[in-house]
This record gives C-alpha cells, sequence and structure tokens, in this order.
C-alpha cells in the first residue's frame, strides 16, 4: 500500500465483515493504530456470527466506547454494520466512513436483505460512502453491483453483502487512510428510497396468501433467515416452495393438499407446493435417530449459538450420538466461530476420552488451531497428555 499515513483507525460494528476487516488490518502490520468500537448488543460471546470484541480482546486491540472514538484527532472511523446514527459534528476527525449493505442511493436504512427481494429486484450492490449528517446519504467513493438469483433467500443475500463488503473494504482501505481524501460523488436524487425500522413488523410476520405464487415466494424468501424467523404457512415451517403448472380454482390461500411434508396452496393464479423446513432436526435426535428421513444437507449447519449437531454431542459426552453423526456425514472438523472444532468442546466437556476416540477416528485433526492459534492442548491439559503427548 502507498501514500498511508499513520492516523488511529477505529472499526464500529459486527459479523464476521468487521472481524474481517480487524484481521486483514493486524495482518497488514496495524494493530498498534487500530482500535474497535463494537455494537451495543456485543456481549464478547461468538454466536451464529463472530464477536467483534472477542476478537479484539484476543488479539490485543483496544476497545473503545463512541464517546472516547470521538474524542480521537485525525481518527479514520470505518462502520461496518454499526448500530448507532453517527454525528459529524460529534467527531474531532471528518474521516468517516460506512460499507452500506445497498447499491446507494437505492434502500437506504433498515432492512436491506429483505427488502430488494420482497420487491421483486434483481441487482443490488453494497457501497462505500463517507458519513454526513443524514442517514446513509453521504458521497459515494465507491460500489460493487451484483446479481440477486432467484433462489436466494434474505440470509443468503446477507452473506453475499458481507463477502462484497470485505472485498470492497479491502480494495479501498489504502484510500481511507491515505494523507489526502479519497474522492467522492454525491448521490443522485433519482432512484434514492430510504426505509424504517416500521417498514416490516417482524414482531407480527405473516405472509399474504392473497398473492401471485410469485408473490408468495418473494415473501417467502425474503423472510427466510433461519437464525431470526422461518416463515410458517398452516402451522408449518416452510423451507421450499415449487410453482405447479396448473392454474389455482380455489380462493387464494385455499389449502388443496397436506401431507407430513409438504402442502399446496392455491394463489392468485397457479398452485404452489410448500414443502417443511427441515434444518434443525439434526439438533433434535438422539443416540438411535429413529431411523428418521433427515436431510443430510444440513447436517453441518450451524445453530444459533454457532455449535453444529456434532459440537452439541461432543460437548454432552454422547458417544452413541457423535457416532451416528459422523456415520450420516458430520464434519468432525467443523468449528464454531472461534474456530473451536468438536474435538476441542470433547475435551471441555463430559466424557472426553470416549468421545476424542469416537472423533479421531473419523478424521479428527488432532493438530487443527483455533482462530487466535489456540491448539487442542490450550483447552484442557487432559488432551495435552493424552492426545499430543
Amino acid at each position: 500500500m502507498t501514500n498511508v499515513n499513520t492516523r488511529k483507525i477505529c472499526l464500529a460494528g459486527k459479523n464476521q465483515i468487521a472481524v474481517d476487516a480487524l484481521i486483514y488490518m493486524i495482518n497488514l502490520g496495524w494493530k498498534d493504530r487500530l482500535m474497535v468500537c463494537p455494537n451495543r448488543n456485543d456481549t464478547g460471546v461468538s454466536t451464529w456470527q463472530p464477536s467483534l470484541i472477542r476478537y479484539a480482546r484476543e488479539f490485543g486491540v483496544d476497545v473503545v466506547t463512541l464517546e472516547q472514538a470521538q474524542e480521537v484527532p485525525q481518527l479514520v472511523f470505518i462502520s461496518l454494520e454499526f448500530d448507532r446514527i453517527i454525528r459529524p459534528a460529534d467527531f474531532q476527525s471528518d474521516r468517516l466512513f460506512n460499507i452500506h449493505f445497498s447499491a446507494l442511493p437505492a434502500y437506504k436504512g433498515m432492512y436491506t436483505s429483505a427488502l430488494p427481494i420482497l420487491h421483486g429486484k434483481q441487482r443490488t450492490g453494497v457501497t462505500l460512502h463517507e458519513i454526513d449528517s443524514g442517514i446513509d446519504t453521504g458521497p459515494i467513493i465507491a460500489q460493487t453491483i451484483f446479481k440477486i438469483p432467484v433462489t436466494w433467500t434474505a440470509r443468503d443475500l446477507y452473506f453475499a453483502y458481507m463477502g462484497h463488503g470485505f472485498a470492497l473494504f479491502r480494495e479501498k482501505l489504502d484510500r481511507l487512510v491515505a494523507s489526502e481524501a479519497p474522492r467522492s460523488t454525491a448521490q443522485a436524487a433519482n432512484g434514492s428510497s430510504y426505509f424504517a425500522k416500521s417498514e416490516i413488523d417482524y414482531a407480527g410476520l405473516k405472509i399474504n396468501l392473497f398473492d401471485t405464487a410469485d408473490g408468495i415466494i418473494q415473501q417467502l424468501r425474503a423472510f427466510s433467515f433461519r437464525e431470526y424467523q422461518i416463515p410458517i404457512i398452516e402451522d408449518m415451517q416452510i423451507g421450499g416452495w415449487d410453482i405447479l403448472n396448473h392454474s389455482s380454482r380455489e380462493k387464494p390461500g385455499t389449502v388443496l393438499d397436506r401431507d407430513a411434508e409438504s402442502l399446496t396452496i392455491a394463489t392468485i393464479d397457479y398452485s404452489l407446493r410448500l414443502s417443511r423446513n427441515r434444518t434443525w432436526e439434526w439438533f433434535e435426535v438422539t443416540g438411535e435417530l429413529n431411523d428418521k428421513a433427515l436431510d443430510p444437507s444440513h447436517i453441518n449447519v450451524r445453530d444459533k449459538n454457532g455449535w453444529t449437531p456434532l459440537i452439541r454431542a461432543a460437548w454432552a459426552g454422547d458417544t452413541r450420538l457423535c457416532r451416528k453423526l459422523l456415520e450420516f456425514g458430520a464434519d468432525p472438523n467443523r468449528p464454531n466461530h472461534n474456530g473451536t472444532t468438536p474435538l476441542m468442546y470433547a475435551y471441555s466437556g463430559k466424557n472426553p476420552d470416549e468421545v476424542a476416540e469416537v472423533l479421531r477416528a473419523h478424521g479428527a485433526d488432532m493438530e487443527q488451531r483455533d482462530n487466535f492459534g489456540k491448539s487442542l492442548k490450550n483447552y484442557h491439559p487432559y488432551a495435552a497428555r493424552n492426545c499430543i503427548g
């Protein structure tokens, strides 16, 4: 990188994009220049997303409040999903930037993972812009546009935003910290839109069935985000959908057919078959598995705490369930968002000897380290004596 001065840099925000940015800058050798300002709901514990506080503490980076960051002269402040409105007048610096998850000027404000899908948009983007006194109204420095495949849910779009957002951050970081301020262009008035928190009532979320088949699918895609909510129709959690070839002749929303796995309803135009969501079933199994027909594509899914079914079983010391999950295709090395593996959990939980033996027999990596460089022996001295020597 060129033309880089020694300004202090504050990363403000949450989740994978903020953690990726932190690690990237540490790897550049900039740790002494860094501070992080986490969101108010960051408890320091990684769940389905990594905790920025946890990573900052592990790597020895200062954690500051917003008020402390505001007092730093010449600060480069970079918002990556930060949860507070930034008022430039409160800062001793004018280098305030944000990566917003939309192709500004469209979709300022809230719910940028749901609304473009709900509105049938085929493209969106991520935007790096200056922070001014408005809400996502600052001049644009750079932007990346990408397609929204018709199969994507809000969750898919959110993860795409984080990936493209981090790529944009890496590409433009040198411009943000350079001696001269980056060039920017005022946002256009045409195509501008803003949506407030009141736009979607997630507490009372309900699919409107008086719609076309495609319109209902857009609702289902927009509101499918398994860590937060799974759409429900007729008391069934919906995980898939398929438009049938014949036109509906009943009132929209009428149930035409139903069994344990699917539901067919009438719509304004075509009949729509909906299938049951089975994402979380692997977390409900026992050591016997009861011969249930479980979806193997979900066996390595992480729950709201970032645990896989195998991690849960390893922590609980359930050797029979561990063995069954591994036989069905569970990854013995898939960690949580801190990089903690099932084997590490085994040696921190119950029945470590037998569980570790099962995991090792199915390919658990004894040398794997977590995201902070800790090995198995750091999790429990017993593991060092009995596994690594």
